[in-house]
Order: C-alpha cells, then sequence, then structure tokens
C-alpha cells in the first residue's frame, strides 16, 4: 500500500490522499485498486465571532470584517476507473476503516481513538 496526498497547492496544504494497494501476481507486486479521499471543491463561508443582535437574534462577524471562506464542504471518496474488480474487498475494508477513523477523530479528537 502507498499514499499520496493530491490537490497539492501552492502553501503546500492538500485536501486529499490517494492510496494504492498492491498484491502480487505472477511473482510481480502490481497494483490493483485505488482509492481516493479528499475535500470537494465547493467554497463554504466561515466566522470567527458570533454576537447578539438587539432583537434577539444572532449575527455571524469576522472581527477583521473581511469575508472569509474555504474551500472544502463535503469529503468525498472515491475510485479511479477502470478498476480491477478484485481489490474489491480490499477497498471496501479501507472504506470502512476510513469512515470509523473520521467518526472516531470528530467524536475523540484523534483518529486513532479506539474503545473508550
Amino acid at each position: 500500500m502507498s499514499v499520496e496526498c493530491v490537490n497539492e497547492m501552492k502553501d503546500g496544504n492538500t485536501n486529499g490522499v490517494m492510496v494504492r494497494i498492491y498484491d502480487y501476481k505472477d511473482g510481480k507486486e502490481v497494483e490493483i485498486g485505488s482509492m481516493i479521499a479528499q475535500m470537494d471543491e465547493e467554497k463554504v463561508q466561515t466566522w470567527d465571532t458570533i454576537v447578539p443582535t438587539k432583537d434577539g437574534g444572532i449575527e455571524k462577524l469576522n472581527r477583521d470584517g473581511k469575508d472569509k471562506f474555504i474551500e472544502g464542504r463535503f469529503f468525498v471518496v472515491s475510485r479511479p476507473l477502470p478498476a480491477d474488480e478484485t481489490a474489491n474487498p480490499a477497498l471496501k475494508k479501507m472504506i470502512k476503516r476510513l469512515t470509523l477513523a473520521i467518526n472516531a477523530y470528530y467524536s475523540f479528537g484523534s483518529p486513532f481513538s479506539e474503545e473508550f
């Protein structure tokens, strides 16, 4: 298995990874499948301050007064085609474990948190 960054930006940040799975066929190591996990390209507005209004509502603001956006609203897992169908069981396990790691990260702050 190998992991590499995808969509690397000018500042060195990335918004995803590509995981390649290898197996031995006819005595040689060959790639049997790959999976891309990345944020989509939708822009989402962010705020750093929430203040109450006079009528009891809330107003979302940024302290510097400028609108700020981040790239990526949804986390997308995809598989480039064509793909070797023998990789399906391994890809299904990887997707399941990736989902569990994401849930653990958002629940406990670490993708390595297990059975608290």
